[in-house]
């Protein structure tokens, strides 16, 4: 009994020692990560104007992209009389896969969200759709033809396609969702980037930077960015984690930083991971939402969560059964609108894909 006794406590202060030892590890790569960033405290929120003086410093050697091959298939003319029309403009961001943004009942929904928080101000809308994963939802040459409808009735100052072959090295371990995210944080900083260029064209700034997905709908009505106080970045409230990056409204001050959250990957750690529990707890804390809210705190910049209730649509209109599983405790209602929205939404794109014979 006292060896097992003595043998447990030795347990408790070897971890003790290396939980400690971790802690200030990660300490470091902050300390280090504040003295090289751009956003530590006492510094201006500026950018490097282009995207690759960005992106190519944020990481250290052990990531690399082979090869990004960017197509422009469709760019709108760019008139400056959107800045003539009543304020406040809003810049909305919209990077990643269309999936199920062809349907219209999605990109109906999406434009209802965009006029409801750009109010009685004026949008500017960039798209920059990954047609790589298309194949992987729904038929080519059914795409083709739906999204030219959607460009015409979404009508962004700025459509892109790319089509990207990332490739990632993670030489101390492998994380594939870790890999994923950086793909994402890529994207999104890559379509403020366009952003920024649209502003240096014609040497204007956006009041607001609103980031939002190709997939995701939303059934109750979005607070106006008037209506917010600009001294704070918004997150809808659903979510696992305390961000939702479903969507988020960002003062223009504040927009850098939440867009370039994948500066975060200079604090992957430089040395070997020495067991896998060390490596599990740096993998955990590489997704998306966390990368998100990090970089904010770093920056010092704050953040609240506004009330939501949103879904997203999967490819063929399907939804994740836990999609709703997240309003099992509201009180208004919120859960039975999201059942009775996917129901729908799958009828119909059920019917549709049926009606074209889509694989």
């Amino acid at each position: 009994m006292i060896v097992s006794q003595i043998l447990l406590g030795i347990i408790c202060v070897m971890f003790l020692g290396y939980t400690t030892e971790f802690v200030k590890k990660l300490s470091r790569s902050e300390a280090e990560f504040r003295k090289n960033s751009v956003f530590f405290p006492g510094q201006n929120l500026a950018l490097a104007r282009t995207f690759s003086d960005s992106v190519e410093n944020a990481y250290n050697d052990g990531f690399r992209i082979d090869s990004v091959n960017s197509t422009i298939s469709q760019t709108r003319s760019i008139s400056s009389n959107l800045w003539e029309m009543p304020g406040p403009h809003v810049a909305v961001c919209m990077p990643g896969a269309p999936r199920s943004l062809i349907y219209q009942p999605v990109y109906e929904n999406i434009k209802e969200s965009i006029s409801s928080i750009v109010g009685n101000g004026t949008v500017h809308l960039f798209m920059l759709m990954k047609v790589n994963d298309v194949a992987r939802y729904i038929n080519t040459s059914f795409e083709a033809d739906k999204m030219s409808k959607v460009i015409d009735y979404l009508n962004p100052v700025s459509y892109e396609t790319v089509r990207d072959r990332i490739h990632i090295d993670f030489p101390k371990l492998s994380c594939e969702p870790q890999k994923g995210a950086y793909g994402q944080l890529y994207d999104i900083r890559r379509c403020f980037g366009q952003v920024e260029l649209y502003e240096d064209k014609h040497d204007r700034r956006f009041d607001w930077v609103v980031r939002m997905r190709p997939d995701v709908v939303f059934l109750k009505p979005l607070p106006s960015v008037q209506s917010l106080p600009p001294d704070r970045v918004y997150f809808p409230t659903r979510h696992w984690y305390p961000i939702n990056d479903f969507m988020w409204m960002a003062p223009r001050k504040y927009s850098p930083a939440v867009f370039s959250a994948i500066e975060m990957f200079r604090l992957w750690p430089r040395e070997p991971m020495r067991n896998r529990t060390e490596q599990r707890l740096i993998c955990r804390n590489y997704n998306p939402e966390k990368l998100i809210e990090k970089h904010l705190q770093l920056s010092k910049i704050p953040w609240e969560t506004i009330p939501t209730i949103e879904l997203p649509v999967r490819k063929n209109g399907k939804c994740m059964s836990a999609d709703c599983f997240y309003y099992r405790n509201s009180k208004n209602g919120a859960k039975q609108l999201c059942n009775d929205y996917k129901e729908s939404i799958f009828q119909y794109c059920e019917s549709l894909i049926n009606h074209h014979k889509i694989t």
